[in-house]
């Protein structure tokens, strides 16, 4: 159940577009600031396993990532760090952690990673600063 909702939830975003960034608030750890944040989306149909798509470089933000039976959401610092708010089973955030759905960090960004063992449909939406 809670993998369907997680699935309802990326397509919604990814395919139709209903979601408006102008004059959000948002928080960077310590304070509100309003403004508007970037939106960056990847989207694949075939994700080779060992596959890996870097997120914007020096950001701070929150990715959804869903990659067919498996997905995520986390933070992402400027620092490449990441934190996992939700995720299924089968989820990491170390690097070549073999047959999982992988982010970490990566240096000054994060990195999405493939390792389920086969070529994958890949939705990523990336909000940030």
């Amino acid at each position: 159940m809670k993998k369907n909702l997680f699935s309802v939830f990326v397509l919604a975003i990814l395919l139709c577009g209903c979601v408006t960034t102008d004059n959000m608030k948002w928080n960077d750890g310590s304070n509100w600031a309003t403004g508007n944040l970037a939106i960056w989306t990847y989207r694949d149909d075939a994700l080779a396993d060992t596959g890996e798509i870097n997120l914007p470089n020096a950001t701070n933000g929150f990715v959804i990532v869903y990659m067919e039976e498996e997905g995520l959401t986390a933070t992402v610092k400027a620092d490449g760090s990441v934190v996992l708010v939700g995720a299924s089973t089968n989820t990491s955030t170390t690097n070549n952690n073999d047959t999982t759905l992988n982010i970490y960090d990566n240096g000054s960004y994060a990195t999405v990673e493939n390792q389920l063992g086969g070529a994958r449909i890949t939705k990523i939406v990336y909000y940030y600063n």
